[in-house]
């Protein structure tokens, strides 16, 4: 529905925020109150920094969800201390190394996993449309939606984290789509959905005027050593995934496999960019 000026967080004779809706009156609602503010702010005709644009009404595990295209003036976030330029390497058996030596484990999901994984054996033991099996359609879906907002909000932290600490970010674009081939990956990648992190972490450079280069995802970030510049051939290759540590051939410098592949990858970035690290 679009907004002519009838889509609009109103209070009712009881004081209660509701949300006017054509057709349909005064419906009640429930929301954060950061996103609460922002309703209020659209509904504003006075307030010029935010506006409703239109909203969508849809049913979603036998709930109704009101779905809000809002227009704000976006104020990047204020950088308090030092910023830091960031190589990042996104993998599966953690989330992400920073080139600062930081790594970033997953998020542990194994009670939404056991739930769903239960729910779903109970529906293929009951009749579709009897009542065991639709609750059992409906606790699987609940547990779906806890697991996918548990893992959003998880990646809006830690990428809201990085973007507030950094002036630069280069990470590596994965051809994650051919790891989803290799049956020992797939199941992780399925689960942790790095792509999502990697697309939150872009936009919300691209807002805070953080610049972000993704480096091409042949450059063999793993195998250079990122002291002397040399490349080790024995690092490449799927058979080699398991060595997590190695030494360099040429200059004999010990190297972690993600932290050294997070220095590569940020030297990679300044070059395309052609600067330096600071």
């Amino acid at each position: 529905m679009r907004n002519n000026n009838n889509l609009r967080i109103q209070k009712d004779k009881y004081g209660h925020d509701k949300i006017l809706l054509p057709k349909l009156g005064l419906v009640k609602f429930k929301t954060s109150k950061k996103y609460k503010e922002l309703l209020r702010k659209g509904s504003d005709p006075d307030n010029p920094t935010a506006e409703i644009k239109h909203v969508t009404i849809k049913k979603e595990n036998d709930k109704y969800y009101a779905v809000f295209n809002i227009t704000e003036l976006y104020v990047p976030w204020e950088i308090i201390g030092p910023r830091q330029q960031l190589g990042i390497d996104i993998g599966c058996s953690k989330l992400a190394a920073l080139s600062n030596g930081q790594e970033i484990p997953n998020l542990d999901l194994t009670l939404e996993v056991d739930k769903i994984i239960q729910y779903q054996q109970k529906m293929s033991h009951t009749q579709p449309g009897s009542i065991r099996h639709n609750e059992a359609q409906r606790l699987y879906n609940l547990w779906t939606k806890k697991l996918i907002n548990k893992r959003n909000d998880y990646y809006d932290k830690v990428t809201s984290y990085i973007v507030k600490n950094s002036s630069f970010v280069a990470v590596q674009n994965e051809n994650i789509i051919s790891w989803k081939h290799n049956k020992y990956l797939s199941r992780k990648l399925q689960l942790n959905a790095p792509r999502i992190f990697m697309d939150k972490l872009e936009y919300k450079c691209i807002w805070n005027d953080v610049e972000f280069i993704k480096v091409p995802k042949y450059f063999p970030s793993t195998q250079i050593c990122s002291e002397c510049g040399k490349r080790n051939h024995n690092m490449s290759g799927l058979r080699n995934l398991g060595i997590r540590e190695w030494d360099c051939p040429h200059c004999h410098a010990h190297h972690g496999r993600d932290i050294n592949a997070t220095k590569n990858i940020l030297n990679k970035g300044l070059e395309i960019v052609g600067t330096t690290v600071q």
